[in-house]
């Protein structure tokens, strides 16, 4: 299903329901940063996971989303003629907000959903800036990398629309940062993005170390939803190079949520994880990933997951699982801290 962005274009979204009672519902950024061009699918083993687990009893919803630019959204709005553009983040945040206070359907109800979300009543989303939800659902936010950038510069100007946050080694940056924007850029405009057929793009991942890292069922999804059909025949990747190119050369746009991210409301519990495998590169300058995860130090946790690089949904999604498990467990209040997690914290 989609909404319309306020500036043109159109965000895919996908809704799974469970039919809790607890009114709970889990709001997903999936979005990489080394690898921008991951579907939103690539989250499916680390949600299945989480449903497996006792605290999938207390999730009704869950809502995928994906930007005007990421996977089924770019397809989408390039069949609908629009161009390829240069990548504010805060347009990103904007759109999560857009979502969430005008399109958000008012209460969790069973059945499908329209292919295109109507908005809600003008009355409702002006309540939604002063009160949240209310009583009608409890809202878990959970973004990866570029995602986690968007879904805290949301939660920094409408706070009240959020239950708790975990934020999956988010590309939030000081502005004095030294960028490898341009090798980023260089590199996603040189990367291969078409292939014989899917079989052939999976044997080729596959092999390919970066992708080896991948659980299984993970590489399955991004082969079945990350690739289309090809103009010229067989399958290329659903997110241009250039645009995937474009999203780096925005990374520097995260530099306000670094400075604004004493400032999220306390009330919101803010849990980090970041990567634990020894040797992985780290997001920003060395040190930045602990002074990042204290930069609002109050009602705020964190975690390292061993053997998973920045890539953690895709590398180690069951552990992923695990740590919104705990969130949620936890009421929104911050998960609790046995002496294994104690030990794994920066």
């Amino acid at each position: 299903m989609c909404a319309r962005a306020p500036v043109g274009g159109a965000l895919c979204s996908s809704r799974t329901r469970m039919g809790s009672p607890r009114r709970c519902a889990i709001y997903l950024l999936p979005l990489g940063w080394v690898l921008t061009r991951s579907a939103l699918q690539t989250w499916e083993p680390a949600l299945l996971d989480l449903l497996a687990l006792p605290a999938g009893a207390r999730v009704d919803e869950v809502w995928s989303w994906e930007a005007t630019h990421h996977g089924a959204s770019a397809v989408l709005n390039a069949a609908a003629g629009a161009p390829l553009a240069a990548c504010d983040w805060s347009d990103d945040a904007r759109d999560v907000l857009n979502f969430l206070l005008h399109f958000l359907p008012s209460s969790i109800e069973p059945g499908e959903l329209p292919a295109e979300l109507p908005r809600i009543a003008p009355e409702e989303s002006a309540l939604r800036t002063v009160r949240g939800f209310g009583t009608a659902r409890e809202l878990f936010a959970v973004g990866h990398s570029f995602g986690g950038c968007c879904c805290t510069w949301a939660a920094l100007a409408q706070p009240r629309l959020f239950t708790a946050l975990t934020l999956v080694d988010p590309v939030i940056l000081r502005f004095d940062t030294p960028r490898d924007t341009p090798t980023l850029a260089e590199g996603a405009v040189a990367r291969r993005d078409t292939w014989p057929s899917r079989e052939e793009a999976h044997a080729a991942f596959a092999a390919n170390p970066f992708f080896a890292a991948w659980d299984p069922r993970v590489l399955a999804a991004y082969i079945a939803h990350g690739l289309i059909p090809a103009p010229s025949g067989g399958v290329c990747l659903a997110m241009p190079s250039l645009q995937e190119a474009l999203v780096f050369a925005g990374t520097n746009t995260s530099a306000p949520v670094w400075d604004m991210l004493p400032a999220l409301e306390a009330r919101v519990p803010l849990r980090f994880v970041v990567p634990g495998r020894e040797g992985a590169p780290e997001i920003g300058e060395p040190g930045q990933t602990r002074e990042r995860v204290w930069r609002r130090p109050a009602n705020t946790t964190n975690v390292r997951l061993p053997g998973a690089g920045h890539l953690i949904v895709q590398e180690a999604p069951r552990e992923m699982a695990l740590e919104i498990a705990a969130m949620l467990e936890a009421d929104g209040e911050g998960p609790g801290a046995g002496p294994e997690a104690a030990a794994a914290r920066l």
